[in-house]
């Protein structure tokens, strides 16, 4: 591996550092996840850009009020979303954290070197 100046190492590490303390990036659009209401008589999927499904039990459907149909789609909507949160900020939690590894990887080398520390 090349080593980099010090100067240019200590600035990735305190960008890398701002970045991992906040999560608000782009969502992956290849995510997707699923939620249901609390007895499962509605499920969907969503991806960050859409409604991939919904699925709904009919038998339950064919007797339950509009009512009961909008709660059960908004909890199981809520469930969902919440479930896709988890996994992007998860995602980006996992690359972000192998990014610092490699980061203090390469700091440690280049405490190990005295002639890059005779440099600062």
């Amino acid at each position: 591996m090349i080593s980099r100046p010090l100067d240019q190492l200590v600035e990735e590490a305190i960008s890398s550092l701002s970045t991992a303390g906040n999560f608000e990036t782009a969502l992956d659009q290849g995510a997707q996840a699923s939620g249901s209401d609390p007895a499962g008589r509605v499920t969907v999927t969503l991806t960050p850009a859409s409604l991939t499904s919904c699925d709904v039990d009919a038998s339950w459907a064919a007797k339950a009020s509009l009512i009961q149909i909008n709660r059960a789609l908004g909890e199981a909507l809520a469930d969902a979303r919440s479930a896709l949160a988890r996994s992007s900020a998860s995602e980006q939690a996992e690359g972000e954290g192998r990014k610092l590894d490699g980061l203090i990887d390469e700091a440690m080398a280049a405490l190990r070197d005295p002639r890059r520390l005779n440099d600062l």
